[in-house]
């Protein structure tokens, strides 16, 4: 459906009309593979997971594990809400991710 698509064809995705409008599905897998396909979605998965292996095998860096831990947090959150396509938030990730 490309970025923002589930956004714009909600009222066809919709199957129930007393749902309320939402922006977005409320977990943070289904809302990569809505707004960037399957692709986006085993990216972001390989990336976030190359990461995090890195950050909790470095033996001396307790920057990289608190970041590491950190996704972890954020991906652990991302099942009930979504925390990363939101501008703010999404700059946090990929900071966090380039300093691990």
């Amino acid at each position: 459906m490309g970025l923002t698509g589930f956004s714009q064809n909600w009222e066809r995705l919709n199957s129930d009309a007393n749902l309320d409008t939402h922006n977005f599905p409320h977990n943070i897998f289904l809302n990569f593979w809505t707004e960037t396909g399957l692709l986006g979605l085993i990216s972001f998965i390989v990336l976030s997971s190359i990461f995090i292996f890195r950050g909790l095998k470095q033996k001396k860096g307790l920057l990289a594990l608190g970041l590491s831990l950190f996704v972890i947090a954020l991906m652990t959150q991302g099942l009930i809400d979504n925390p990363y396509f939101k501008n703010d938030l999404a700059i946090v990730f990929w900071l966090a991710l380039s300093l691990i």
